[in-house]
């Protein structure tokens, strides 16, 4: 467990589920967010959070009124090559955006790479979405790509950056 300032961190459990399904839903309405279009359930996310191991975690950034926000640690491919290689997901709830949660979420996982024999991590943000670019930019992330026009929301194409960083 890390705890910074009046925030913990711990690592995501069953309890979380009903928390991570309102916050992943409230990001799905925004369209600037997330490439998932339909709302999901807890069951939905029961099998996403079992499938997640010690390697590949979700942590959930609990505050005194909950969980604020998670963040999870997916492979970035099945090819052995890319073992090293995570891509990181950050979620904050929309009513504790702006108060430094994504931001001890993401300095969370990078000071956990080590032990996670993670060597680079990336992030896929739609390029309409500045809040979480500059979360990323605070890190030393770089854009190492724009994938233009592949992601298509409400008819509109988006543009999706990826960012990186080595760990």
């Amino acid at each position: 467990m890390h705890a910074a300032g009046t925030l913990t961190i711990r690592p995501a459990d069953e309890t979380d589920l009903p928390a991570i399904v309102a916050i992943l839903n409230a990001a799905i309405a925004t369209r600037t967010a997330t490439a998932q279009l339909d709302p999901v359930d807890v069951d939905d996310r029961r099998a996403w959070l079992d499938a997640h191991d010690a390697r590949h975690p979700v942590w959930a950034a609990l505050d005194e009124d909950g969980l604020a926000g998670w963040l999870s640690v997916l492979p970035w491919s099945e090819r052995a090559a890319y073992a090293g290689t995570a891509e990181l997901s950050v979620y904050v709830a929309p009513n504790r955006q702006g108060r430094g949660v994504g931001r001890k979420l993401v300095r969370h996982a990078i000071a956990e790479a080590p032990r996670l024999a993670i060597e680079a991590y990336v992030a896929r943000i739609f390029t309409n979405n500045p809040a979480s670019l500059r979360l990323f930019e605070r890190f030393d992330f770089q854009r190492w790509g724009v994938m233009r026009g592949v992601a298509r929301l409400d008819g509109a194409l988006r543009d999706v950056a990826i960012l990186g960083r080595h760990v």
